[in-house]
């Protein structure tokens, strides 16, 4: 099922102008070591939690070890899936990406919890990441997060990013909890934009206008003399169609009514949209290696999608974008920009310990917790995304002149030069609380997109032919 995921995880790192490592002095645990995995399932009702994930991390290794220091007795047991565990010696700052993670790892999760939970089996806590939980909650598995916190009045709803659970519910509930968050975001060359005097409302443009600002760009810089200027770089049209999809995914799936919208008339346009982009030569193709980055540098991409995951982004992309850098939300998404939860986590509801295991995920993203911790994306809790926030500011100034941290994009040191800001991260919170669409993606549905797709860029078929074999490999898909 997830054989293909590699696909959607070369687009996400050829498209993100910067892919972020962080080199310090003192370097970083290189070496590969065991963990043990419990396969016990809790059903007792003691003290005994247990919680599946692909691959377990450091943040989570601390907060089990906190929580059962301030709960003495608790015993708290991690059941893993992954092929290649993380380095340990380095509690609360090293974690893994969905996008990180092997195809074989996440397909061996998907059955295990499938199997599990549709057996009224599987552990008090999952991590929901890349599961079809919908599926689940329509089948009354997973526990109602919405009643929990109701009924614990000492959970503050204040202190997180509300309208980001808001955004996670299912059927007017929250079952999935989410850690953290990306930012789904077009990243725009500003020094671009106002050598052409456009301006962009990115609260009403669509498709159509960002073809028309790409054409006044790129057709404006070959009058100009300078060639080699791109709306959009690194992608062929059946990955450009893909991506699209993936960032108006729910214009194409509706999960809660399973119906599906390929064969519309909006869609048939973007296949088009996309093949007119490529051959008028707005989108460079070439998918190698470093591509982008390079275009990136020296000014001759406009638009990068890209997920905005953390502060450090903005730091490396200051280093970059000489004239400046905007993010927009993407065409057609209105008000509302689009998001990613990048770890999240739900309560079986057949757990006998669901009061327990409650209690832990309020204990995973407290303030004690999440403040002391380096994100790999935005922390949902607002005490620790300032934090975060403020780190970044200080690690940038320290940066400048310093040997000792070094910042690298495929494997080039990147010069830090200009310190970030408390101006430059105020965009976050402003960003964040413009987010209201949750924006989860079956990585299946992208696969069939692809193939499919890949037949009309090739002259195969029309794109009306396309789009009925989309929708009709995606109905079967979502209805088995």
């Amino acid at each position: 099922m997830y054989k293909n995921k590699l696909f959607r995880i070369n687009i996400l790192k050829k498209l993100t102008c910067l892919g972020l490592v962080v080199l310090t002095a003192i370097g970083t645990v290189a070496c590969k070591s065991t963990v043990s995995n419990s396969s016990a399932t809790n059903t007792s009702g003691d003290n005994t939690l247990t919680i599946s994930v692909i691959t377990k991390d450091n943040y989570l290794d601390t907060a089990i070890k906190k929580y059962k220091e301030k709960h003495p007795g608790t015993i708290i047991n991690i059941k893993e899936y992954t092929s290649d565990p993380l380095p340990g010696g380095n509690e609360g700052k090293v974690s893994r990406s969905v996008e990180d993670e092997k195809p074989e790892d996440v397909e061996k999760y998907v059955t295990a919890m499938n199997t599990e939970l549709m057996s009224g089996k599987g552990t008090d806590i999952i991590s929901l990441n890349t599961l079809p939980y919908e599926k689940y909650i329509d089948k009354n598995l997973l526990a109602n997060l919405s009643d929990m916190i109701k009924g614990y009045k000492n959970f503050d709803l204040n202190n997180y990013y509300s309208n980001i659970l808001d955004a996670m519910k299912y059927n007017g509930n929250l079952y999935s909890f989410p850690l953290s968050i990306s930012l789904n975001v077009l990243e725009t060359n500003k020094a671009l934009l106002d050598k052409y005097n456009i301006k962009v409302d990115d609260n009403k443009w669509n498709w159509n206008d960002f073809e028309d600002t790409a054409a006044k760009i790129v057709d404006g810089s070959k009058k100009d003399g300078v060639q080699g200027i791109y709306a959009l770089s690194g992608v062929d049209g059946s990955m450009l169609v893909s991506y699209l999809v993936s960032e108006n995914y729910n214009k194409f799936v509706d999960k809660t009514q399973k119906t599906l919208s390929f064969d519309s008339k909006e869609f048939i346009e973007l296949m088009n949209l996309a093949k007119s982009m490529i051959d008028k030569n707005y989108v460079n193709t070439d998918t190698a290696d470093g591509k982008v980055g390079n275009l990136t540098k020296r000014g001759g991409v406009v638009f990068s999608p890209t997920k905005l995951s953390m502060y450090f982004d903005l730091m490396l992309k200051k280093q970059v974008y000489e004239g400046g850098v905007d993010f927009l939300k993407y065409p057609g998404e209105g008000d509302n920009l689009s998001f990613t939860a990048t770890t999240t986590f739900g309560i079986n509801n057949k757990s006998s310990n669901k009061d327990l295991a409650w209690d832990f995920l309020k204990f995973l993203v407290s303030d004690e917790m999440m403040s002391e911790s380096s994100w790999t994306s935005f922390p949902i809790n607002k005490t620790a995304s300032s934090k975060a926030a403020q780190d970044t500011i200080d690690t940038s100034k320290k940066a400048i002149g310093n040997n000792k941290l070094k910042f690298a994009d495929n494997g080039q040191v990147i010069k830090i030069t200009k310190p970030l800001t408390q101006e430059d991260v105020d965009i976050v919170p402003e960003l964040i609380s413009k987010a209201k669409k949750y924006a989860p993606v079956d990585q299946k549905v992208l696969d069939i997109v692809q193939e499919e797709s890949k037949v009309f860029f090739d002259g195969q078929k029309t794109a009306n032919d396309a789009a009925k074999t989309i929708q009709d490999r995606v109905n079967t898909y979502i209805n088995e």
